[in-house]
């Protein structure tokens, strides 16, 4: 087993500002399905290393990497929370997933969603819709979040509170109303799931 240590970079990576282009958030531009692949790569190397998903790498830079799809080390290394010793071990495997995964983003993006939207129609939960189209609940949740800024009748409130939404509205408001989900999780010191933000601000969204 690998020691923890080797994991974590030494040099402390800072937070790059976004460079705005109109984006809502990373999450919003990241290819889903890409998403998923690093997702199941960075599990079976937390299982493998038997430590927690996010010491490999946190979900901000799951999503920069599908994000941008650096093509290269140096364009890695780039990438929020990727240093040297992380390019090292597992550059290569990242490397491969991304240039292996071509995908017609527009596309594939509509029909995962009108997939999502028919099991919801059904009636399924997100776990159940998560294990029937083998995706994570967080991105069953992300295409329910998208229906719903495209007017469909999804009811968001079932997957976060009214309390929460406030919480999170108010935590937004101390990090410079943005829409990026890192600095809202901080302002509530972890407290609240990556989920459930991204479900508020979509909420949110609706009252401005």
């Amino acid at each position: 087993s690998v020691e923890l240590s080797i994991l974590v970079d030494k040099k402390k990576t800072t937070p790059k500002k976004s460079a705005g282009k109109g984006k809502k958030s990373v999450v919003a531009a990241a290819d889903e399905s890409l998403v998923e692949k690093i997702r199941a790569f960075r599990k079976q190397l937390a299982q493998v290393n038997k430590v927690p998903a996010y010491v490999i790498f946190h979900d901000a830079t799951l999503h920069e990497l599908s994000d941008k799809k650096p093509k290269n080390k140096t364009e890695l290394l780039d990438i929020q929370g990727m240093g040297n010793v992380k390019v090292e071990r597992f550059g290569e495997d990242l490397l491969n997933i991304i240039s292996n995964h071509k995908v017609d983003e527009t596309e594939s993006k509509k029909s995962t969603v009108e997939q999502t939207l028919t099991l919801y129609e059904k009636g399924m939960t997100v776990e159940e819709i998560a294990e029937a189209r083998t995706l994570s609940p967080t991105t069953v949740l992300g295409h329910l979040c998208k229906l719903y800024e495209e007017n469909h009748p999804i009811d968001l409130n079932k997957y976060v509170t009214e309390f929460e939404v406030n919480t999170i509205k108010s935590a937004r408001r101390r990090v410079n109303n943005t829409n990026q989900l890192k600095p809202i999780y901080e302002a509530l010191n972890g407290e609240v799931d990556y989920h459930k933000i991204s479900v508020a601000l979509t909420i949110l969204s609706k009252y401005h």
